[in-house]
């Protein structure tokens, strides 16, 4: 478990989000820290990402609204490449 500054150092953008972190070298962590919300911001280092709990798909360097209107919702993003060796771990859909 690193920052993401570990990772992507000469990215600036990673500065601005240091308490988002890489666990491995593929999952992406966003902790939500504002109880009640229900959207939270999320900085993808430049890449392919896919939102772990929807399947969805975004383009890396940039900020991406996550949906965490469940409690139970915390951003997790894995890189492209990895997804499909995981997302059955993740999702538990075959």
């Amino acid at each position: 478990m690193r920052p993401l500054y570990f990772d992507h150092p000469a990215d600036p953008q990673v500065w601005e989000h240091p308490l988002q972190w890489m666990l491995g070298p593929d999952l992406l962590v966003a902790p939500v820290l504002e109880p009640g919300a229900t959207a939270w911001e999320v900085y993808l280092p430049a890449g392919e990402w896919i939102e772990a709990r929807t399947g969805a798909s975004s383009a890396g360097g940039r900020v991406v609204r996550a949906d965490v209107s469940s409690r139970s919702c915390v951003p997790l993003f894995v890189r492209a490449a990895a997804w499909p060796a995981l997302s059955e771990v993740l999702t538990g859909r075959h």
